[in-house]
């Protein structure tokens, strides 16, 4: 949905002209609305690999054998690292993630 708004030159989605907190934009200069909708991409994006991140890790975690948690952690070992090179979370973190999951793999028969 567009809403044309007086102090732009042009139509501009309602998401840009306000933040997650649900104030307006201190400024509305072309680069000021420009950054605010990468932002936003930015933030979906994120949303969706860690929403990724989180059920290939519960996916590990509910296994009940331990092929079906290796063959889950094979992928999960994956997302964790793609999240750890796109910054969606810390490098020591996906290592101690990682770690974890093969420590409870390992207690499985």
């Amino acid at each position: 949905m567009k809403i044309l708004v007086s102090t732009v030159r042009f139509c501009v989605p309602a998401l840009v002209l306000f933040n997650t907190n649900g104030g307006c934009l201190a400024k509305r200069s072309v680069s000021v609305l420009r950054q605010a909708r990468k932002n936003e991409r930015r933030r979906q994006l994120n949303r969706t690999r860690r929403l990724a991140l989180k059920k290939a890790i519960k996916a590990v975690r509910s296994a009940r054998t331990k092929e079906e948690a290796l063959k889950a952690f094979i992928t999960a070992q994956s997302v964790i690292d793609r999240s750890a090179k796109n910054r969606i979370i810390h490098p020591n973190t996906a290592s101690r993630l990682k770690s974890r999951l093969m420590k409870a793999i390992s207690y499985l028969r």
